[in-house]
């Protein structure tokens, strides 16, 4: 870090870590994550099989120990035969996933779909969830999928902490719970499943702020940075 001519980083804790360290100008640019063009996409919706009149809230990403997904297993129990949980992808700890989902027929797992292709499940979806660990190290951090998901225009149900909640209570995009909580995870399941306008404009001003993070834009800023190092 001392020895760059520049550095670069994605959330706002990260700079403030580096700068910490590094201890000269300039300081660090933050460069956050963005989307792309394809999520704002009008398209056909694809349910994954859930009938229209359920209630569908869908995870896509890694099936990792990071995303403290067991926690989201138990809040889909809770909330079992009020709304359904698709969970799109593949991880490490799918399978230990699967086995602890036996018995609920309101949990339901896909294999892993394309970026090309993942927009319309998205977009098929009453509410997108978000889940980090509860472990401190975790605020730090903003899931690229967050931004992604808010740019579909679906209300997201966030379920963690420090600078992620923090983004997601700015763009005012959709309901913030405590990490690896089942019970506040249900509550937010509910609350929307009975809010079906007030959740639209969760959507509405998620994809707004979407907007404001789009990936060409931010890859312009960041060949500014690189040719001002070059310079």
């Amino acid at each position: 870090y001392r020895s760059a001519d520049a550095v670069v980083a994605v959330t706002k804790p990260f700079c403030e870590h580096i700068d910490a360290i590094r201890g000269k100008p300039p300081a660090t640019r933050l460069i956050p994550n963005g989307t792309l063009e394809q999520f704002f996409a009008d398209t056909d919706r694809d349910r994954l099989g859930v009938p229209d009149d359920r209630f569908l809230v869908t995870f896509a990403g890694t099936l990792g120990i990071a995303q403290a997904l067991p926690a989201a297993l138990e809040g889909a129990a809770r909330v079992n035969g009020d709304a359904e949980f698709s969970f799109v992808g593949e991880g490490p700890v799918k399978q230990l996933l699967e086995e602890q989902a036996r018995g609920l027929d309101n949990v339901h797992f896909h294999a892993q779909i394309p970026l090309r292709s993942i927009t319309p499940v998205l977009a098929g979806s009453d509410a997108l969830l978000v889940t980090l660990s509860a472990h401190p190290t975790f605020r730090q951090f903003v899931p690229s999928k967050l931004i992604d998901f808010m740019a579909v225009g679906r209300p997201v149900i966030l379920a963690a902490a420090g600078e992620s909640a923090e983004l997601l209570e700015l763009a005012g995009g959709g309901i913030v719970v405590p990490p690896e909580d089942p019970d506040a995870l249900a509550d937010a399941v509910r609350w929307l499943r009975a809010h079906p306008e007030e959740g639209a404009e969760m959507g509405r001003r998620g994809r707004e702020f979407a907007r404001t993070r789009l990936r060409s834009s931010l890859a312009a800023e960041l060949e500014d940075v690189l040719l001002e190092v070059a310079r």
